[in-house]
């Protein structure tokens, strides 16, 4: 634990891990571990550095994550509770992401 912040005016608390690569990959399906670990070799990536600030009702509020030199990202989660409305995109603007997945895999 990093200690207690306020994100967008809610209280939350900071934790913070660092992952090695090799125990980041072992969660990943067998069967795409090897071009994942390829891929973020040939980044840089040695380890993944993940910040989560979480409010007093288990929510995230923000996600940092730091993976080698070229993948620094946050993430803030706001307006938890209130009304969404989702239209799915045109089918020309979608792809499906295990068959992409499988593409990387086979070298498709």
């Amino acid at each position: 634990m990093v200690g207690e912040e306020t994100i967008d005016g809610v209280k939350t608390v900071h934790y913070t891990v660092t992952i090695p690569l090799a125990t980041h990959l072992e969660q990943i399906d067998a069967d795409l571990r090897a071009i994942t670990e390829k891929e973020l070799t040939k980044q840089g990536v040695k380890d993944i550095k993940t910040d989560i600030w979480v409010d007093q009702k288990y929510q995230p509020r923000r996600v940092h994550v730091v993976m080698g030199t070229g993948t620094d990202v946050t993430v803030d989660y706001t307006d938890y509770g209130k009304p969404v409305n989702v239209q799915a995109p045109p089918a020309a603007e979608v792809f499906d992401l295990a068959e992409m997945l499988e593409g990387l895999k086979t070298g498709g």
